[in-house]
């Protein structure tokens, strides 16, 4: 009987199929992972986050402690990677990642549900600047607001007056900047960026309603992300709190 010689490609081709096959066992199955939310009761820092989850239906766990002072919080504060929240744990399989502060939450959520701009690096880095503009034009708001009550009124319309206008026109511009300002900041669909100026406008406008009669694209932009079917089921659906 004569041997058949292999043909020194085929040889190749099979060596390849050998190679790609070991590669394939080697590899681990990617697991959704489970999304369990800490927070406080109220909307806060965690909102952002939660309006994300429910826009994309993604499923997630939300806790809430009534307070700073609950027991149950803290039992478990010292566990926390810096003793505060909001936390979110990431659970893949056996493993389980808290993630603490607030930006780092909303981006690891923007990236897990196709929310921090799609196209390329340079509309995700529009997404993360627009939304640390947001806390830029908030924080002064925030701080009056949770300041002395005596000196509340003053200060809110200074930051009215001031801060407010000028980083409301910067953000009114940077919505004109894309698509004439009718749809979203970057690209075509709703991202943190947006889900990040609605969750603070609406804190704004519950203590100024006519706050955005001369910004009529961010005024516009408020109301659209609010009437996304499931933003407006949850915004109708979640735990009515003062804040």
């Amino acid at each position: 009987m004569v041997d058949q010689k292999k043909n020194p490609s085929e040889d190749k081709g099979d060596k390849k199929q050998e190679k790609k096959e070991k590669k394939t066992r080697g590899k681990k199955k990617k697991s959704t992972p489970t999304l369990k939310l800490t927070y406080f009761g109220g909307r806060g820092r965690a909102e952002t986050t939660r309006i994300m989850l429910k826009h994309s239906e993604f499923p997630f766990e939300d806790i809430r402690f009534p307070t700073d002072e609950d027991a149950s919080w803290k039992s478990i504060k010292e566990e926390q990677p810096y003793g505060q929240l909001p936390v979110l744990t990431v659970s893949v399989g056996d493993e389980n990642t808290l993630i603490a502060q607030s930006h780092a939450i909303e981006f690891y959520v923007a990236e897990l549900t196709g929310m921090n701009g799609g196209r390329d690096l340079l509309d995700r880095t529009r997404v993360q600047m627009i939304s640390h503009g947001v806390d830029d034009l908030y924080e002064d708001f925030a701080r009056a607001f949770w300041g002395d009550e005596k000196e509340k009124g003053p200060k809110m319309e200074l930051y009215f007056a001031n801060k407010f206008l000028k980083f409301s026109g910067y953000m009114e511009k940077l919505l004109k900047s894309n698509n004439g300002g009718k749809g979203f900041f970057v690209g075509d669909d709703v991202t943190l960026a947006d889900i990040k100026v609605y969750v603070a406008f609406f804190e704004l406008l519950a203590y100024r309603k006519e706050a955005l009669k001369d910004f009529p694209l961010l005024s516009a932009l408020v109301d659209r992300v609010a009437s996304l079917p499931n933003i407006a089921v949850w915004i109708k659906e979640r735990p009515q709190t003062p804040y």
